[in-house]
């Protein structure tokens, strides 16, 4: 399977499984995908925890710019 150039991941995802576990699954599969996991949870911690993964994260709702910014940022890699 192609690798995709980027995973938009949203953190809530069900009971079972959260977009960070999900995230590390794909990354076993496709190491070098840039991931940035996007959340409104409350959890204070989330963006460092996100950050431990090695993956970017962003706040919904997600401001265009800051979107673009990160996207751009993927394509200099």
């Amino acid at each position: 399977n192609k690798a995709p150039d980027v995973i938009l991941m949203d953190y809530q995802l069900d009971s079972e499984t959260d977009g960070l576990q999900l995230a590390d699954m794909l990354r076993k599969k496709w190491e070098d995908v840039p991931v940035c996991v996007v959340s409104a949870a409350p959890d204070e911690d989330l963006s460092v925890r996100v950050n431990n993964h090695g993956f970017d994260f962003l706040r919904t709702p997600i401001k265009p710019g800051k979107l673009r910014a990160l996207l751009e940022r993927y394509l200099q890699r």
